[in-house]
């Protein structure tokens, strides 16, 4: 430093190059926090403007020498914590400053988060004003309130004697499984937002209920009684016209159930992948509306602690539904030999019950079915519940149970294990205990003599 010579920056050090200095002053530079004040000033005055057009704010502009101060009533709060930091929003804020640099009465923005939002986020959103339901793909004539028998045929194309018959053959042979108390469709027409929901249900129902009529031998009866899949094609469509006005909210039952008979359908036909994701679908739409967790709280009871027995009937439907969907899991993923969609562990949903008890309000006491197979023939049995289908359930349960401990997709260990042959012996006997405790009337008590007499005669 004594020879007076100029510092070199490290940059020009590194490129070896001379640093230059100027030879003259330069005009000083604004002053440190300067323009951020005027700047802040112009946008504080340009969010004013809006807010007192919109009524935002209840004040006047007065003028008071060279600035412009808005005066705001300051609302009273009931208490000291509802003021402060904790009350006021994060985010843009119509403000005013005065000639010594203070900011006057700070004008929230309806549309920032309040700190609270921030910091415990939610999916809902509680302070805008809720969307008008989407209707999706429906027109006016779809949203109608006045949906009758007469127009749900019309809609089918369909004339009401064929709708009657196609009814009465349902609830006569369909004996998979028992969705609906007999002559309760109608009734449900009342509680449905349009009548693409009543078309939706009774297509699916029929696609069923037309297998047993003569209308695909008979050209001339067309008109009449259409073949099941004229009725599928109409129930696929409109049920998912159906579900688009719900959007993010749960659909009702009765368009659960109308997928169930539609997915139905599908699998008795093929169980490939288009069928296979239907049956996704459906096990999804079972857990949105918390089927699995019909009797997570027990049985619901009134002022006397007596069973609510309209309540239980509601339950009992619900019921139903969820293990119809339970039983097409298992025969699609048992003939797939991939895993059910349905978890076990959290079905807190009893068996149901025989059919005759709920279709006369008559209640009976269920069971949950247990994950472990050797206690599922014991409960059922203590319950008392007699139902055909409770045991059917508890018995194709080993069924798959069995299919997935034989199965191995590693096709380099062929040989079955020991742990694996263990397994298969508890099954096969909780299976055989499972049958010897079926209650009177549900066993097999054919001898065979009639097939071997019909083959003697034929011979």
């Amino acid at each position: 430093m004594g020879n007076r010579t100029l510092p070199v920056c490290s940059l020009c050090a590194k490129t070896e190059s001379a640093c230059e200095y100027p030879t003259y002053a330069e005009k000083p530079g604004p002053k440190l926090g300067s323009t951020q004040k005027n700047r802040r000033r112009r946008s504080q005055q340009t969010a004013i403007r809006p807010l007192q057009a919109q009524h935002h704010i209840k004040g006047a502009v007065v003028p008071s020498g060279n600035s412009t101060t808005v005066t705001t009533p300051i609302p009273q709060t009931s208490s000291p914590h509802q003021s402060g930091f904790w009350s006021a929003p994060l985010g843009p804020a119509a403000s005013v400053a005065q000639d010594d640099g203070t900011d006057t009465e700070t004008v929230a923005d309806p549309d920032v988060p309040t700190f609270s939002q921030i910091m415990y986020p939610s999916h809902d959103d509680h302070d805008k004003e809720q969307a008008p339901v989407s209707t999706g793909g429906l027109v006016s004539s779809d949203l109608t309130t006045d949906i009758t028998v007469e127009a749900v045929c019309r809609r089918l194309r369909i004339p009401e004697s064929t709708y009657h018959t196609l009814m009465t053959s349902y609830f006569e042979y369909m004996t998979v499984f028992t969705l609906f108390k007999p002559h309760s469709i109608e009734g449900k027409f009342s509680q449905m937002k349009s009548i693409v929901e009543a078309e939706a249900l009774v297509a699916s129902m029929f696609a069923f209920s037309a297998r047993f009529h003569t209308s695909e031998k008979d050209k001339s009866t067309w008109n009449y009684f259409p073949a099941p899949s004229y009725f599928a094609k109409i129930a696929y469509k409109r049920i998912e016209d159906a579900f688009e006005p719900y959007d993010d909210t749960p659909p009702p039952l009765w368009l659960l159930q109308a997928s169930v008979l539609e997915t139905f359908y599908r699998l008795t036909r093929s169980v490939r992948s288009k069928s296979w994701r239907a049956m996704g679908n459906l096990v999804r739409l079972g857990y949105d509306l918390k089927l699995h967790l019909v009797d997570v709280d027990g049985q619901k009871r009134d002022s006397e602690g007596n069973i609510d027995i309209e309540a239980w009937s509601a339950q009992e439907e619900q019921r139903r539904c969820w293990w119809a969907i339970w039983e097409l899991d298992v025969f699609a993923s048992t003939i797939r030999r991939l895993p059910l969609g349905m978890n076990w562990s959290s079905t807190y949903t009893f068996l149901p019950i025989p059919d005759s008890y709920w279709f006369e309000n008559r209640y009976q006491q269920s069971c949950y079915l247990p994950q472990d197979a050797t206690k599922r023939w014991k409960v059922l049995l203590e319950s008392g519940n007699t139902s055909p289908r409770a045991w059917f359930i508890a018995i194709n349960s080993l069924m798959h149970d069995a299919q997935q401990l034989v199965y191995n997709p590693e096709t380099t260990k062929s040989t079955m294990s020991k742990h694996q042959a263990e397994h298969l012996t508890v099954i096969a006997n909780c299976l055989y205990c499972s049958t010897t405790s079926l209650p009177a009337g549900l066993g097999y008590l054919a001898s065979g003599s009639t097939m071997r007499t019909s083959l003697a005669s034929t011979s």
